[in-house]
């Protein structure tokens, strides 16, 4: 059975850039599941450290002031439940350091209720019996600095509360644009007093003139810039007249307009603190003394948030309490959506970038190695063919002299013939092995040598031929060449090979030698076509029969010149032909 070759598809430049396309898609997809795993895992740790940080901030205050209000469980609890709105906060500050060095720029992620609702914290403390003393909701408060008495003690000094009083309209509505105010991203809110109604006896006050300015900012690097252009500014003022015994009218100061802690009654740390109302109630309502009932660990949301929570105990006057904090972080944060997208973009482009650079060099080889194959074909093809019609010629020749009849005079003849197309078959073979040992030739021992002496050396070799075509020859000048004078010799007889080949009857030959190149013209009877003159076995003329040239003259001729480092440019007009070596 005849075995079937199947010829190799070539590849083209598109299905190669199709299958790099596809390997870039593949990797990309990879990191861009990498780089969100590297995400979470560094925010992680940092959220668990932030859950941490604020319970142990709580047993920290436990310790330091258990001891002043041993004997007043309500003012301990008071200034508990002041503290854990005023310092228990989210802030989550982290640097991708891919993020600076790929936008050149110094720029942070900050997750913080502050830029995301969805970022939130709860921090509630329950007793034994499961009722809940204390947790971090949202409320205007200060620390009051009342000026020293005669015995330079202020002995109502400390943690001074607004609460939500929807009994007093204005509050609620205080309360309510606060609330409207911080659903916007990147807004800081200021609460500026000019007078206050304080109740000393409980801890509380009620503002009297109050301003809320709501400054809002570009982006996080802004708002956590000090020195940063605030976007937009919006301010509401509010005046609250009420009649109560309980509380005192008093003008106050704060460091926000301008003022010392010289001046008293000084506000410290004046504005709304605490967390999401709803987010806090949600968990004062549901959680438990029990810690059986609670693990300390993380869990994922549908909507792409992870809770944090972490629980501790603590004593305060012999009775158990326990705090919960449970931290919501947004991992679909927009900043981390930016960053991530950014990223896994700027990873897609290079990845493309290199797939195109990969395609284009492996389009270049395989153009390369097609290139050598069709050579090769073609070499062969020609090869076969210019040797084929001598040996044809040789066995019709035999033939005629083996046959009895063929007087001695054809017999002469005929063998005459076969001798020159032998003659012929030799020299196609020769120059064919002479042209490919080039390409294994070693470095070139290059020698200074007379030039024109070895043209006119090789003109004479030709006198023969010259002389029956009558072909007048002319060497113009002279110069030095520095060169392997074998190649040279090479390049150089097989031009004047050609010229005296194809020059016209009567016609004349020229060669210009220069410092910098070496031209060979020569008269001809009709324009060719020097395209592909300079590749093996390519003829000018359309007889390929002809014995007048093998078609590996130039060839030989670019090739050592090309050994030598110079270059062979051909051309030709209707009336003369061109070889131009450049040195």
């Amino acid at each position: 059975m005849k075995r079937r070759i199947i010829k190799k598809k070539r590849e083209t430049f598109i299905k190669i850039f199709a299958k790099a396309f596809a390997v870039a898609a593949v990797i990309t997809a990879v990191f861009a599941g990498l780089l969100n795993e590297i995400i979470y895992q560094t925010i992680r740790p940092a959220a668990e450290a932030e859950v941490d940080r604020n319970i142990i901030s709580v047993q920290n205050f436990v310790s330091e002031e258990s001891s002043a209000f041993q004997h007043d469980s309500e003012m301990f609890l008071h200034n508990l439940n002041a503290r854990l709105s005023m310092y228990t906060y989210l802030e989550i500050d982290i640097q991708f350091p891919t993020l600076r060095y790929l936008l050149e720029r110094d720029e942070h992620i900050a997750l913080s209720p502050h830029f995301n609702s969805r970022n939130k914290i709860a921090a509630v403390i329950v007793d034994e019996d499961n009722n809940v003393v204390a947790a971090n909701n949202t409320r205007l408060q200060t620390i009051m600095l009342f000026r020293d008495n005669k015995n330079g003690e202020d002995t109502d000094r400390g943690y001074y509360i607004c609460e939500n009083r929807e009994d007093i309209h204005e509050v609620g509505e205080m309360y309510r644009v606060y609330e409207d105010w911080t659903k916007n991203a990147y807004c800081y809110i200021d609460a500026i007093p000019e007078s206050l109604y304080v109740n000393k006896k409980d801890r509380t006050f009620i503002p009297h003139k109050i301003t809320l300015v709501k400054k809002k900012y570009k982006n996080t690097k802004a708002l956590v810039d000090a020195e940063a252009d605030i976007e937009k500014t919006e301010t509401k003022e509010f005046t609250i007249d009420i009649d109560d015994k309980n509380y005192e009218l008093m003008d106050v100061h704060t460091g926000n307009a301008g003022y010392s802690l010289h001046d008293y009654p000084y506000c410290a740390l004046f504005n709304f603190f605490g967390a999401d109302d709803e987010y806090v109630d949600a968990w004062a309502n549901h959680v438990r003394f029990d810690e059986d009932q609670w693990l300390e660990g993380y869990q994922g949301n549908a909507n792409g948030t992870y809770t944090f929570e972490r629980s501790s105990s603590f004593s305060y006057n012999n009775k158990q309490y326990r705090i919960y904090v449970s931290a919501d972080v947004d991992f679909k944060d927009p900043q981390l959506m930016k960053y991530y997208w950014i990223t896994v973009v700027l990873f897609a482009f290079v990845a493309i970038i290199l797939a195109l650079l990969y395609s284009w060099r492996r389009n270049v080889v395989n153009k390369a190695g097609y290139a050598m194959e069709d050579f090769r074909r073609d070499l062969t093809n020609n090869l076969a063919h210019d040797i084929k019609t001598p040996l044809m010629a040789i066995g019709g020749y035999a033939e005629n002299a083996a046959d009895e009849l063929t007087s001695e005079e054809d017999k002469k003849k005929y063998l005459a013939s076969i001798l020159e197309n032998v003659s012929y078959t030799d020299s196609i073979i020769s120059r064919t092995l002479q042209l490919n040992s080039m390409d294994s030739m070693g470095k070139v021992k290059k020698e200074k040598f007379e030039v024109s002496k070895l043209i006119d050396s090789l003109f004479d070799k030709y006198s023969l031929m010259l002389d029956e075509k009558n072909i007048k020859v002319k060497v113009n000048g002279s110069a030095e060449l520095n060169a392997d004078k074998a190649l040279a010799e090479t390049m150089l007889e097989n031009l004047i090979s050609n010229a005296v080949k194809y020059t016209k009857e009567n016609g004349t030959i020229t060669a210009d030698i220069k410092s910098k190149s070496i031209c060979i013209v020569n008269t001809v009877d009709k324009k060719v076509d020097t395209k592909n003159l300079k590749e093996p076995f390519v003829k000018g003329d359309a007889a390929r029969t002809s014995k007048l040239g093998s078609g590996l003259g130039l060839s030989i001729a670019d090739k050592a010149a090309y050994q030598n480092g110079f270059i062979l440019n051909i051309a030709c007009t209707d009336n003369e032909f061109t070889a131009e070596v450049k040195i």
